[in-house]
């Protein structure tokens, strides 16, 4: 019976030769997306004023003093979105706010905004949202055309690259049943479309986003 169990557990386990020749495809796959990111990083600091770059090298710094908070030093630098006072009595306004939260809750991608919790103070409902330290694209052009600077063409193509990603992400996102969500973000325009500092681009602000 034991040798019966032995090779039936051999021939379970996966080739190791093959195992070891995916682990080094994924490693070299994301080098090369850590240098994509690296190299996008560069180009877009280099559209922004040295005042502009002070500034967010100075919140980048800010944010790594604060943020959630756990036993053993824990800290993660988080974003809270919270609904105006002026529309949090509206119920469908409160509404979409929770919508937005279970949306965008289900989506996991490197290329849009992770919602990590929901929850309400004083009777005021928040999202608990990934930090992104960088700035929206609508920032960027209007920086580079203050700078009299077009935004180069390989900078242009890898955001809107990437931005495409993470709404086909969104797209294939599935509910904790497994149902497919068939996301659709219906307002992709270029504040909803962060470029962070480390040159990854995420698509945010699930508002009025429609769960086909």
């Amino acid at each position: 019976l034991h040798e019966q169990l032995r090779t039936a557990l051999e021939a379970a386990q996966p080739d190791a030769a093959a195992v070891g020749r995916l682990t080094i495809t994924a490693h070299q796959q994301r080098q090369e997306m850590e240098k994509q990111h690296e190299a996008l990083k560069q180009r877009l600091r280099a559209l922004l004023t040295p005042e502009q770059q002070a500034k967010f090298d100075a919140l980048h710094a800010q944010h790594k003093q604060s943020g959630q908070r756990g036993p053993g030093g824990f800290l993660r630098p988080v974003a809270l979105k919270r609904m105006l006072p002026t529309v949090e009595a509206d119920e469908r306004f409160a509404t979409m706010f929770l919508d937005e939260a279970r949306i965008a809750a289900c989506i996991a991608s490197p290329n849009v905004v992770s919602v990590l919790d929901f929850g309400t103070e004083d009777g005021t409902p928040f999202i608990v949202m990934e930090l992104v330290v960088g700035a929206s694209l609508s920032q960027l052009v209007r920086a580079a055309v203050a700078q009299k600077a077009p935004v180069p063409e390989d900078v242009a193509l890898e955001v809107l690259a990437q931005a495409a990603q993470g709404l086909h992400d969104a797209h294939e996102a599935k509910a904790p049943t497994g149902e497919a969500l068939e996301i659709v973000h219906r307002d992709v325009s270029p504040q909803n479309v962060l470029v962070a500092a480390d040159g990854r681009v995420r698509i945010t602000d699930f508002g009025v986003a429609r769960a086909v």
